[in-house]
């Protein structure tokens, strides 16, 4: 995927792969990302990344679904990191299950946004085994002079960690190597017609879920193509949002 997206953002450069809508009374607020962008952003991440030590470790990618949460899933990506992607704990029932995902992962780095780090970080920390953890802000400023070094990945490698709802019992992992989603993209990929300069998509399933970031966020990467995201509660809302998206 590291060689993938870098090879688009060169070829692509400045398309808008990803275009993320919130939606309020006062109308759309869009966010967009191009090939070029998230390229930048993902190395930045993984210069920080990579200077706490996170090569090859376990991180918790507790961003919301938008463009903070893409940029640092490929931010661990580019870091030669293992992505746990978990949404984050907005109730007291959902931190346990953050709580049995920290535990069974035994993450030690967690990348968030600034505002969520603040909110969380506290509770967190407890959680790991005594361990405070270290964290990555996906929104923060780019330190000066941090370079990025290109990991060497092997295809067997683990990419990410895909954790189970745990609707009826604790979370489970399940290990997702750099070939396997590659494999799973190239099947999936049958379905944009192969892809091209001219495919799109729409999307409303949480980016932490495995077919909102397999099927809607790394497959329109890997077919070169563009897709419009929206919040699920947004589709809840007005499923026809959806088709005029």
């Amino acid at each position: 995927m590291l060689d993938l997206l870098r090879q688009h953002a060169e070829h692509y450069g400045d398309k808008v792969v990803f275009d993320y809508c919130r939606y309020s009374p006062d109308g759309e607020e869009h966010s967009q990302l191009t090939f070029r962008e998230l390229d930048f952003k993902a190395r930045a991440i993984a210069s920080t990344l990579q200077r706490q030590g996170a090569a090859g470790e376990r991180v918790l990618v507790l961003c919301p679904s938008g463009p903070d949460f893409i940029a640092g899933f490929f931010g661990c990506v580019y870091a030669g990191a293992i992505a746990v992607q978990v949404h984050p704990p907005v109730r007291h029932r959902v931190l346990g299950r953050v709580a049995s995902i920290v535990s069974d992962a035994q993450a030690r780095f967690a990348l968030t946004t600034t505002d969520l780090e603040a909110t969380l970080k506290a509770a967190l920390d407890q959680l790991a085994d005594g361990h405070a953890l270290q964290w990555c802000a996906a929104d923060g400023p780019v330190p000066a002079g941090q370079e990025w070094v290109e990991p060497d990945v092997d295809p067997g490698a683990t990419a990410f960690l895909q954790y189970t709802s745990g609707s009826t019992s604790s979370p489970k992992g399940v290990v997702v190597t750099h070939r396997n989603l590659l494999h799973n993209l190239e099947a999936i990929s049958g379905a944009w017609g192969g892809g091209d300069d001219h495919a799109t998509g729409a999307f409303w399933l949480p980016l932490h879920h495995d077919m909102g970031l397999i099927g809607a966020i790394l497959t329109t990467l890997y077919v070169g193509g563009t897709s419009f995201l929206m919040p699920p509660e947004a589709f809840i809302e007005r499923p026809m949002r959806w088709l005029e998206a």
